[in-house]
């Protein structure tokens, strides 16, 4: 267990160090009526099936900025690494929101995934939620998180 307390912050720290340094992974202009100026971040962990899944993500549009983001999640008992190719939709309200893409799984492309992420308080701990689901295979990881924050800007 200690080396999975010590991954935990250096995942999520690595994650924060590089989410402004990277571009976007997709580049699509807001549709008409889309959330233009708005985006959410988060970074922490849940448990699934008994272990721990760390994520961390952007998704959403940046002032001045098309559609963008990342997202990576490394299910640590299912040796199973989600990374984002692409964020190709983004939407949502209030406290709550929803974004979509293609995807890699364990360097393998072509796997399409879908995220909700609410941000219920800060901080996020027992009150923000994270799920995501590989709509290939239909499988959904999902929980409160047990540390980390999500955040809505906008």
């Amino acid at each position: 267990m200690k080396a999975i307390a010590v991954a935990v912050p250096v995942l999520v720290l690595a994650f924060a160090m590089f989410a402004g340094a990277v571009p976007p992974v997709a580049n699509l202009r807001a549709p008409a009526g889309a959330q233009a100026e708005d985006f959410v971040t988060g970074g922490g962990w849940i448990w699934h099936n008994g272990e721990h899944l760390n994520f961390g993500f952007v998704a959403g549009y940046k002032s001045d900025q098309p559609l963008g983001g990342q997202l990576n999640y490394i299910d640590h008992g299912g040796s199973l690494h989600l990374k984002a190719e692409s964020v190709d939709a983004y939407s949502g309200s209030g406290n709550s929101r929803t974004f979509s893409g293609q995807a890699s799984i364990n360097g393998v492309t072509g796997f399409a995934y879908e995220c909700y992420v609410e941000d219920n308080g800060t901080p996020g701990i027992g009150v923000d939620y994270f799920r995501c689901s590989n709509l290939a295979t239909e499988e959904t990881v999902e929980g409160f998180l047990e540390g980390g924050n999500i955040q809505i800007h906008t």
